[in-house]
């Protein structure tokens, strides 16, 4: 809660240092978190360089998250610092299309099954199997136009051959 900057850097290293002092592996899991503090003190404080440096740190132990919507707000905070500074691992614009239509048509079945794990996407590997499951269920529902309905399924086949290089 400090108002200048600096002093809020100071104590997002502060409670780095701390956790690094602590040799439990359960620490592992709250790394995400405070290095994408630190990142977004740096990116607030101009220093773009050291705030990638830290919002890649979180998404690497991203892994070690576990499951629920605590640790899905933590990747969606990362995913959104990493496209902000313009280094996200993950980028689609054919999908980025879909939903802006979607969002647009307010088209609520296909962004309820997509967006979890779209908003999510580090580009890790699990994050693009979950990628690839919601989209292959979208697909099964035969929800959409016959055009979209293509594309999605291209999106599957695309994403499936990349996750497995």
């Amino acid at each position: 809660n400090q108002k200048d900057p600096h002093d809020v850097l100071k104590w997002n290293l502060e409670a780095l240092n701390r956790a690094n002092a602590i040799t439990d592996d359960e620490m592992r899991a709250h790394y995400p978190s405070l290095y994408l503090n630190v990142g977004k003190s740096y990116e607030t404080l101009g220093n773009i360089a050291e705030a990638n440096k830290h919002y890649q740190l979180a998404a690497n132990d991203s892994a070690f998250l576990p499951p629920g919507k605590y640790s899905d707000m933590i990747c969606m905070g990362i995913g959104d610092a990493l496209k902000r500074t313009g280094t996200a691992k993950f980028n689609n614009e054919g999908l980025d299309r879909l939903i802006d239509n979607w969002c647009e048509r307010r088209e609520l079945k296909p962004l309820t099954l997509i967006l979890p794990a779209y908003s999510a996407n580090l580009g890790t590997e699990n994050d693009l199997n979950k990628l690839i499951s919601a989209l292959s269920y979208l697909s099964a529902t035969r929800c959409l136009n016959a055009a979209e309905q293509e594309i999605v399924d291209g999106l599957v086949v695309g994403l499936a051959k990349r996750n497995s290089i």
